[in-house]
């Protein structure tokens, strides 16, 4: 059996410009014999076992598309009515005039149309899905955290299962064309892009929720109004079976349920979040706390906040104050702080981070901010009205970046070292700490930069930070 890679567009570009010049113009005649309309380039090709590398290209006849490689031998004769691209955009013939969008539009199979039915088609020139469907679902890589790979596909995550559409419902089709789900139902949940979790897929069915193994069999009643989990910070489906449960709503209240559908944990609460690990944060009758996978309180939801725990912490607010509680729900840092500073970045658990990577934590107490540790040693003095973290991506923000920390009093910025020490007057309308403890200030919406000790390297003219922080490099580096 042929081996298949599937090759990115800027490889693809270089071995255009070092091997598809060769073309000969007797392969260009030999297309044009063909008596195509015309031919268009694409971005997808592939290399076989012996190391040959074949661009295709899509042609048109007679108002219906194909694929051809570039020597002229043909994948697909002119047979589709139309094409999706990678970026589910179609490319078919509309009201006589051809649409489309320079993307390429083979990841592991391609959408295709004929006699106005949806399949799938792959690069080897076999027919993975029949055309029997009016519509297959595309996986969006776009809205998820899986950005490898095509940001279109259509079977899901794991290379093995069709979502397709019949008479107005779904079902479920594998790679040898065999349907293991009838098109019977309203949708599937697919988080992440990927159908089935712990060898199950949530399924609705009559407007409820069930759930199917990786047979296509029902393993539960379609009974439920909602499936979860969810993150509490980010409201929306991150998994469907964890560890085990699923996370379903029924009568309006929230529990959970075994890979075999057996109701585990009561339908008596108000939110259960996902279980990505022993515990779940659960609300009833307005208060939060922790649970277990048998539905034990491992923290007693009587706070009127919770969050995620960090460095084996956990932030709980009660009366207005919070405070932090380790793993066996032992308070560990008093309720006495009046607010506590959590990152703008959503974290790769899906919850939202509060101490950073520097092992940070901003808390506000008797309005003032400072930096506490995780065991409430106090690290910077409470007595600012603001302090910021510098980030440089999703896993990494820290409050102390370079040796210094961002901080405010009153309407203006400026920065700090570790001992507290400031050489830079509270004069900016805001700061971002650059590089090599120089730091970006701004002022009447200009930026400039300055050096640790307030030196001006750039005058506050530049329209952002990097703009000031490019500046100074390249000034210092012609």
């Amino acid at each position: 059996m042929r081996t298949i890679k599937k090759i990115g567009l800027f490889t693809l570009i270089i071995l255009i410009n070092i091997g598809c010049r060769n073309s000969s113009q007797s392969k260009v005649a030999q297309i044009q014999t063909k008596g195509y309309d015309s031919t268009e380039e694409t971005n997808d090709w592939y290399i076989d076992a012996d190391g040959n590398s074949k661009t295709l290209k899509l042609v048109r006849a007679n108002g219906k598309i194909g694929f051809i490689y570039e020597n002229g031998e043909e994948l697909f004769p002119c047979i589709f009515d139309s094409v999706v691209d990678a970026e589910n955009y179609a490319y078919g013939n509309v009201n006589g005039k051809y649409v489309r969008t320079n993307k390429g539009y083979f990841s592991r199979c391609a959408k295709v149309k004929k006699d106005g039915k949806w399949g799938l088609i792959n690069i080897e020139g076999k027919v993975i899905i029949s055309f029997n469907y009016d519509d297959i679902y595309a996986f969006d890589y776009k809205k998820t955290s899986r950005m490898e790979g095509p940001y279109i596909e259509y079977l899901d995550y794991d290379g093995k299962t069709a979502i397709v559409k019949r008479d107005g419902k779904w079902g479920l089709v594998n790679t040898k064309d065999e349907v293991f789900a009838d098109c019977v139902y309203d949708e599937f949940s697919i988080p992440e892009v990927q159908l089935f979790y712990e060898k199950r897929a949530a399924a609705k069915k009559d407007g409820l929720w069930g759930f199917l193994n990786e047979k296509g069999n029902p393993i539960s009643s379609f009974i439920y109004e909602a499936v979860g989990g969810y993150s509490l910070e980010t409201p929306q489906s991150i998994s469907i079976f964890y560890g085990g449960l699923a996370v379903v709503k029924k009568v309006g209240k929230w529990g959970a349920i075994d890979l075999d559908g057996k109701e585990i944990i009561p339908f008596i609460y108000d939110f259960i979040s996902s279980f990505t690990s022993e515990t779940a944060i659960a609300q009833k009758e307005g208060k939060w706390g922790y649970i277990n996978k048998k539905g034990e309180e491992v923290i007693p939801l009587i706070y009127d906040e919770i969050k995620w725990f960090e460095l084996g912490l956990c932030p709980i607010r009660k009366n207005g104050l919070w405070g932090f509680l380790n793993e066996k729900g032992e308070l560990i840092v008093p309720i006495m702080y009046d607010d506590i500073l959590v990152s703008e970045e959503v974290s790769v658990d899906g919850g939202l981070w509060f101490f950073s990577q520097d092992g940070l934590c901003a808390v506000k107490k008797n309005g003032k901010w400072g930096l506490i540790d995780n065991e409430n040693n106090i690290v910077v003095d409470f007595e600012y009205d603001g302090i910021k973290f510098t980030t440089s991506g999703l896993d990494d923000w820290r409050y102390f970046s370079d040796g210094f920390l961002s901080v405010k009093k009153g309407k203006f910025w400026s920065v700090i070292n570790k001992d507290g020490l400031n050489k830079i007057p509270f004069e900016y309308d805001d700061v971002e700490i650059w590089s090599e403890g120089n730091v970006c200030i701004k002022r009447n919406n200009k930026w400039g930069l300055l050096d640790s000790l307030g030196k001006q390297l750039v005058p506050i003219e530049h329209k952002n930070a990097m703009d000031a922080g490019n500046f100074n490099y390249k000034t210092n580096n012609k």
